[in-house]
């Protein structure tokens, strides 16, 4: 595969393209889709189940316009049964019986389909991990004793306030219908759980709001002003990484590693450092961006009260201990995810300290195992890094047991610093290397930063004679 700064594309790569089923006629269309159901749903003999369901790289169907809606069923149409069943009294037996077959079929729509060209190595990332956690939404639903119940409900679907009860229950079936499906998509995108029992009922914590929730108006303008403002940050922060002289392997698709062996020890440092800020910053503005995206539908268009659209990430950088920076100043949305695949176990076998464990351990494994889905390996380095974190909560937390007081103050800031911006640049630097830096988010053609920014400092060094 050839190699180019700019990853959209690279030179001598002719990637499939969706438009395919575009250009074939009707008939072809119809004898695709046929092949392509024929292909998601024909199960192999039992031996080979596991390579069916998580195929070789080489063994993936690359998505097209006929597989599309197969792909998108397998893995929506379970969550779909789960979310509804799971908002309803007394469907335990029932749930659990369909977890391990949607588990199942959304690891197949998962993990059969190359969604996009291997060369878009990030986003093929972040679908894969996506999947993995759907799987993860699908045992949470499954397996929940009771069900799923708002902080203002007795009972899943049975509000605290008689009226409304009643209200409920005089309901047609078409309202009713539309009631499921607003409690289902309510569950599916808000992975924080507010309003929820197992979010703001269970401990959750969340960053200080700045947004005048009491006036929609103005909450959707700021909203819109800061969706404009992240994609700005988001365009400067990829062009920085992207445009590395130093370190010319991590632009790419090869990948490399963010520390230059060509520079002294203390210059590399630096820029590793900056690479692996620029990286985590970027991460969380477009985290921010699509949360973002998401709250102008729900509170301009469903009407949600925008207050059940706190911040997703606090101010990091004032963060005084790891049991701040983690707890409140980081986003919380895949908080229940690594609770049921690592926490809830490990606390279970070993207490408090296998749950904090178990929780950072599962963090680290599904980071790294994501790397399937972009055509690379499972990477120690990143599963450790995450693992690494937890370390530091145990260690804050034997402080406390020892001295009766939390680390706080200059002393935390040291510490967060050391563990999370000088020993999570392994985490970065794993990702450097598998080519997942080499994928810009903001696309050459609509980035204001290279096609305006970039040339504009080029001019002036010209003429001062810098360059």
């Amino acid at each position: 595969m050839g190699v180019e700064k700019v990853a959209t594309g690279p030179a001598g790569y002719d990637p499939p393209s969706l438009s395919l089923g575009l250009a074939s006629t009707f008939s072809g269309f119809s004898t695709a889709a046929h092949n392509a159901t024929t292909l998601a749903f024909t199960t192999p003999p039992l031996g080979n189940f596991l390579e069916w369901m998580v195929p070789y790289e080489k063994d993936r169907m690359q998505m097209t316009l006929a597989n599309f809606p197969i792909a998108f069923a397998l893995v929506f149409l379970p969550l779909l049964v789960l979310g509804i069943l799971v908002r309803r009294q007394h469907t335990v037996t029932i749930r659990r019986a369909l977890m391990p077959i949607a588990m199942t079929l959304i690891m197949r729509g998962t993990c059969a389909y190359r969604w996009l060209p291997l060369w878009d190595r990030r986003t093929n990332y972040q679908l894969t991990l996506t999947g993995y956690l759907l799987v993860l939404k699908a045992v949470e639903w499954g397996w929940v004793l009771k069900g799923r119940r708002r902080l203002d409900e007795i009972a899943p679907g049975v509000p605290k306030d008689e009226k409304l009860r009643a209200k409920i229950a005089a309901e047609g079936p078409v309202a009713q219908a539309y009631r499921a499906l607003k409690d289902f998509w309510d569950l599916f995108v808000n992975w924080r759980g507010l309003g929820w029992d197992f979010g703001s009922g269970s401990g959750l914590k969340l960053p200080a709001l700045y947004k005048d929730e009491k006036n929609r108006s103005k909450w959707l303008a700021r909203t819109v002003q800061d969706i404009f403002a992240r994609y700005l940050v988001l365009d400067v922060l990829g062009s920085f990484i992207h445009l590395q002289p130093w370190v010319p392997d991590v632009p790419t698709l090869k990948g490399g590693t963010i520390w230059s062996p060509d520079l002294p020890y203390v210059p590399r440092l630096i820029l590793g450092t900056a690479i692996h800020i620029a990286f985590a910053e970027s991460i969380m503005q477009l985290g921010s961006l699509v949360y973002d995206v998401n709250s102008l539908f729900c509170v301009g268009i469903l009407r949600q009260d925008p207050t059940r659209w706190p911040p997703l990430f606090g101010n990091y950088w004032k963060s005084t201990s790891f049991g701040d920076y983690w707890s409140t100043k980081w986003h919380q949305v895949l908080r229940q995810s690594f609770l049921i695949l690592g926490g809830f176990p490990g606390g279970f076998l070993f207490g408090v300290l296998g749950m904090v464990l178990g929780t950072f351990f599962a963090s680290g494994l599904l980071h790294s195992w994501a790397f399937y889905g972009s055509g690379g390996h499972m990477d120690p380095a990143v599963m450790w890094s995450f693992t690494a974190q937890a370390l530091g909560l145990i260690c804050e937390r034997a402080y406390y047991k020892i001295t009766g007081k939390r680390v706080n103050g200059w002393v935390g800031r040291v510490c967060v610093i050391a563990g999370v911006f000088l020993g999570g640049q392994h985490c970065t630097d794993g990702w450097a290397k598998q080519g997942i830096a080499g994928t810009l988010v903001i696309p050459p053609q609509y980035s204001p930063t290279i096609n305006i920014v970039w040339p504009a400092i080029k001019n002036v060094a010209v003429n001062v004679g810098l360059l």
